[in-house]
């Protein structure tokens, strides 16, 4: 799962070396990362009961405070979709070796909030996906990056403030940020209307980021590499984990 990440970091390194193979080198470096991830995922969900669930600490941030991967049967299916779609944007490029980090990051992200364990690491994996998404429309075009992008990437990052402060009302109440310690009695309608507003915000965004704009056949590319690896799957995720925390029915 973290391989993208890590493809990420040895490709920004590459870019930094002089000679025209390097931007390919950083490419394929990336790939390789996502094929080797998403066929580890795809074993564990062969392996996986309907019903079964594999959980695993990440990092311990504090004695409460976990960032905790929780991999059920739909968590893992929409983990693979995430690097499944950054392997096809990846595939259509020929982009620099930022823009391959930046793209693997947001893969990295995506990852991370569909297979998340806790409030902690949905949060994170929510602005990993983010920073990856802005770094590669940055990365493409450094002095004017997509206007609809940062449009898109500013009301996500309002949200995320929002959905913070209820994250820290989730864990003042219960003492823990873990999905599976969270009791079903203290998320309110209103709580976890709150903690759905990242997921609105970004499937709202994706519908009007993938009308027609007066931006070139570029620009169009950046809208929907966000639209593709960013905005869809983790909101999609992340309206799952509420739901689950909610008491809903989670295909775990």
């Amino acid at each position: 799962v973290g391989l993208p990440a890590v493809a990420a970091l040895v490709s920004a390194s590459l870019g930094g070396i002089p000679g025209p193979w390097a931007p390919a080198a950083g490419r394929w470096t990336v790939r390789l990362g996502l094929l080797l991830s998403m066929a580890c995922l795809a074993t564990l969900l062969v392996g996986l009961q309907p019903s079964g669930v594999v959980q695993v600490t990440l990092w311990q941030v504090a004695p409460r405070l976990p960032i905790d991967l929780q991999g059920g049967v739909g968590g893992v299916a929409v983990a693979i979709a995430v690097l499944l779609a950054a392997l096809v944007v990846g595939a259509m490029e020929r982009d620099g070796a930022l823009a391959s980090a930046a793209l693997a990051v947001a893969a990295a992200g995506g990852t991370l909030v569909a297979l998340a364990g806790g409030l902690l690491s949905l949060f994170v994996g929510l602005q990993l996906s983010a920073v990856g998404g802005i770094g590669l429309s940055y990365a493409r075009h450094p002095r004017a990056p997509s206007w609809r992008v940062m449009v898109a990437a500013v009301a996500d990052q309002a949200m995320a403030l929002v959905w913070l402060g209820a994250a820290v009302s989730v864990y003042g109440q219960t003492g823990t940020m873990l999905l599976s310690g969270i009791p079903t009695q203290a998320v309110t309608a209103p709580l976890a209307a709150l903690l759905a507003l990242p997921a609105v915000a970004r499937l709202g965004g994706a519908l009007l980021l993938a009308a027609p704009g007066p931006e070139g056949p570029d620009r169009g590319r950046d809208v929907a590499d966000w639209v593709a690896v960013v905005a869809a799957p983790t909101g999609f995720a992340l309206l799952l984990r509420t739901q689950q925390l909610a008491g809903g029915a989670w295909p775990n």
